[in-house]
């Protein structure tokens, strides 16, 4: 055995140039320790994310703005659509009741002309026997001489009673003219009125419904706003929420290495920075992606949040 070997009494001195062989060829690892430059580089880049943390919030709050905003405004617009598309059937319904009411005033006008027509086509033809019976009236008279105008043989022309009866007939549709006449020209008022009705209940469903397709279309770009903003507040959250706790790690991890004593061991630490830096880093230029964009752009052409 290596005791035997040895005389016992030197082996403290044995055993002192072990130890010394073995300082020699196996130094005491030092407490590992940040250098310099790289505790400057991870100080930096604490102060750094600090900074992007602050612009990133801000962005977030821009967004959620923005995005309240345009559902308040979509919650508007749809509204005001609901009450315009009311207000456009409200309107087609008085446009329906003032066509028809047009409509019958015109079927009297049209009946009313037609029994006027009726009248003074009658009338002509009793004006033309009239004229007829006078005629002959005249001409047996003539043929009488000088007793015909006296009247003694008048009976001998009975055409007399003829234009009696005519002329009776005619006072009587001359009084039916008149009466059609008046009653047409009262129907062409009315129908006249319900057609002016008509015209502006037709302006008022045309403005209804210019009214109701503007509404739409800024509700259709509104809600297009809104899909874009949601979309990008998504990612900008969720990249938000991984920054915050990589940066909460880091910054925890730093504030424990710094309130250590420098002369002891700090190598899990370090360790742990060296990799939460890491991560950090990879975080922090997928938040500045989203940073350096100019605004966000909107399908109208607009860009909101810009810096």
């Amino acid at each position: 055995m290596l005791l035997n070997a040895l005389n016992v009494q030197k082996f403290p001195q044995y055993f002192s140039v072990i130890v010394l062989l073995v300082l020699t060829f196996f130094p005491v690892t030092v407490f590992a320790q940040l250098a310099p430059a790289e505790r400057e580089e991870l100080n930096t880049l604490l102060l750094k994310a600090r900074d992007v943390n602050t612009v990133l919030q801000s962005r977030v709050q821009c967004y959620t703005d923005k995005d309240s905003g345009f559902q308040s405004q979509s919650s508007q617009l749809q509204q005001q659509a609901g009450e315009l598309h009311q207000q456009k059937q409200h309107v087609s319904a008085e446009l329906q009741r003032v066509e028809a009411e047009a409509e019958g005033f015109r079927q009297q006008l049209q009946q009313a002309r037609q029994m006027l027509a009726q009248s003074q086509n009658r009338m002509m033809q009793v004006e033309a026997e009239i004229y007829g019976k006078q005629a002959e009236l005249d001409k047996c008279k003539d043929d009488l001489g000088f007793l015909g105008f006296l009247g003694f043989l008048g009976f001998l022309c009975d055409f007399a009673g003829e234009l009696l009866g005519l002329n009776s007939q005619l006072r009587q549709l001359s009084a039916e003219r008149q009466a059609h006449e008046l009653t047409a020209n009262s129907l062409l008022l009315h129908f006249q009125a319900a057609e002016n009705r008509q015209r502006q209940a037709e302006q008022q469903l045309q403005d209804a419904q210019n009214k109701l397709d503007q509404a739409q279309v800024q509700l259709a770009v509104t809600e297009d706003r809104i899909k874009v903003l949601k979309l990008s507040l998504e990612e900008i959250r969720a990249v938000r929420q991984q920054y915050t706790t990589q940066h909460k790690s880091f910054s925890l991890s730093f504030e424990e290495f710094e309130s250590l004593d420098p002369a002891s061991d700090r190598r899990s630490v370090i360790r742990r920075l060296r990799q939460e830096s890491t991560a950090l880093s990879e975080v922090l230029i997928k938040a500045q992606s989203l940073l350096d964009k100019n605004g966000l752009p909107l399908p109208d052409g607009e860009r909101i949040c810009a810096v």
